[in-house]
């Protein structure tokens, strides 16, 4: 191995309480043949002037200051600042193993690889932390397996950080800007571009799920997007992985069913988006056997997806609250 250089991208925007976590857990890495590119995303906090502090502590930290234009933007606008052979991305409020990067970039060399994924710790407020997206040992795979286990939700994840990339494959691709959810819609596209990818195994990337990740803050109309999103998914599938439309179809339904549990917050919400509600269910509804006999959901999923399509599931859930709160 030639000891690359690693340009990792972390996106800033109002979360001075974790960055200093975050930026520690790189500068730290065992592998040191890095730049860190610190954009911040006209953040109103301190976080201007912490990053300035870490520029300064660092020579390898980049700062890139520019006006707010959400997530996908701050990306676009630190790969093209950045110089490294690979690509990597760390979100503000999450932060990562002291091995990752090490971890990840021997796999590739060793391996042939274009694209490396690891598994991750999913860190919740009340202080429970998960560990998802493992496997047993290292792991070898064609794009089209990789976008099958991500369809399928085992051990290839959605978001486009646990993920180390050769620089080669955002050419002519960039993060749509504007939307939320956009990892979904550029994903499909880096894995038809890799001859092969490589799973690490572990645990590497530290995911910090708070109220403002996206099945956890309520229905609001920059959630509309995401019924595009599975739109240009369904253009991908048919055009790139044709053998996967029943995995892409158990995915619909999985997806409109999270959407379904947000728009159906209340009667009101479910009044306000009526349109979004009924797309959602149209989409539960018509692949629903698929999504009832898939091996990779789990029960209460498919419990709740019956109760929702059986218009019982909101008139249970005011039921059971009243009595939470008569007791």
């Amino acid at each position: 191995m030639n000891n690359p250089l690693v340009s990792v991208i972390v996106p800033i925007y109002n979360v001075e309480m974790y960055l200093d976590r975050c930026i520690n857990s790189i500068v730290n890495q065992s592998y040191q043949n890095i730049e860190i590119i610190l954009v911040d995303d006209g953040s109103p906090d301190n976080c201007s002037s912490m990053c300035e502090f870490w520029k300064e502590k660092d020579d390898r930290v980049v700062v890139l200051h520019k006006t707010n234009g959400g997530l996908s933007s701050a990306r676009n606008a630190g790969i093209y600042v950045s110089h490294g052979e690979f690509l990597c991305f760390v979100d503000s409020d999450d932060f990562i193993d002291k091995t990752m990067i090490e971890t990840m970039i021997n796999a590739i060399y060793k391996f042939d690889s274009d694209l490396a994924c690891c598994g991750r710790y999913v860190l919740y407020d009340n202080g429970k932390i998960e560990e998802e997206f493992t496997l047993p040992k290292e792991k070898t795979i064609s794009s089209t397996k990789a976008m099958q286990e991500m369809l399928r939700g085992t051990y290839i994840g959605e978001p486009a950080w646990d993920k180390l990339y050769k620089r080669s494959l955002f050419d002519e691709i960039k993060f749509p800007e504007g939307e939320i959810n956009e990892d979904i819609v550029i994903l499909p596209l880096i894995f038809k571009k890799c001859s092969r990818i490589v799973h690490v195994s572990k645990p590497l990337y530290y995911y910090c799920k708070n109220g403002e990740s996206i099945t956890r803050s309520g229905y609001s109309p920059k959630k509309h997007i995401i019924i595009e999103h599975l739109n240009q998914i369904e253009n991908i599938i048919e055009k790139y992985y044709p053998n996967l439309k029943k995995e892409y179809k158990c995915f619909k339904a999985k997806y409109s069913l999270y959407m379904l549990y947000l728009i159906l917050e209340d009667k009101e919400t479910k009044k306000k988006y009526i349109d979004d509600y009924i797309c959602y269910y149209n989409n539960l509804k018509s692949n629903f056997i698929l999504f009832v006999l898939s091996p990779y959901l789990n029960y209460t999923e498919k419990i709740k997806g019956f109760l929702i399509l059986t218009n019982v599931y909101l008139t249970l859930k005011s039921f059971l609250q009243r009595r939470i709160l008569n007791e």
